[in-house]
């Protein structure tokens, strides 16, 4: 994503554990090479649900309004936040308006894991895939559809595109076109415990990439 508008791509990262307020950006320099990292704060208005204590944050960016300027896209535990762009430096980010992912989270055990901001049903409006976790390890990824036009828009109830209910860990996930046939694809990140062998004792961990293949 080129969050500064200079036609180079930088990149965005959430922050390393303690640090649920905070994000990170490495903006690129003209010769490729990458300016010292830059370390911006987010704000939430009085009453807005708080990030999870004691972990890290999940962020990015994407021209979600369809003004040509990148927007920061924040989560929070039942909700994403988003602070219209140009992203600033000089001071704490306020995530002023949400979207809400309405009965999707129904669950009391439900919450955000992470996101991906893609046209995933290619009417040229970017939607949200959010992934969504329990404290049993089932995670689910659906697709919420952009119902606006121009501007700070309203998104869907969530479709389901994939249900897990299995031992293992989920890291993420992104939002590719993996075979080029002009559809975005699904990769997922997978950890999971398997018998260990050898010296290494008696449960190793595996991890591994699923690709799921739009059909």
């Amino acid at each position: 994503m080129d969050i500064n508008g200079d036609g180079r791509l930088d990149l965005i990262s959430g922050s390393n554990c303690c640090d649920p307020n905070g994000c990170i950006v490495f903006l690129r320099k003209q010769d490729g090479s990458w300016e010292p990292r830059r370390e911006l704060k987010v704000t939430l208005p009085s009453g807005a649900e708080a990030s999870f204590l004691m972990v890290r944050s999940f962020v990015t960016a994407a021209d979600w309004n369809g003004d040509g300027v990148p927007d920061l896209l924040w989560r929070s535990p039942h909700e994403i936040r988003v602070a219209p762009g140009p992203i600033r430096y000089d001071g704490p980010i306020s995530l002023a308006h949400k979207l809400s992912l309405g009965s999707s989270l129904a669950h009391e055990l439900s919450f955000i894991a992470d996101f991906a901001v893609a046209d995933w049903d290619r009417d040229g409006k970017p939607d949200v895939l959010v992934r969504t976790g329990d404290l049993q390890e089932s995670w689910e990824i659906a697709w919420h559809r952009n119902l606006g036009e121009r501007g700070l828009t309203r998104i869907a109830e969530g479709k389901p595109l994939l249900r897990v209910r299995a031992s293992g860990a989920t890291d993420g996930f992104c939002v590719c076109d993996w075979n080029a046939d002009g559809r975005p694809d699904l990769m997922v990140t997978r950890c999971e415990s398997v018998p260990g062998t050898g010296e290494r004792g008696n449960v190793e961990s595996r991890e591994s990439v699923l690709v799921y293949v739009r059909r």
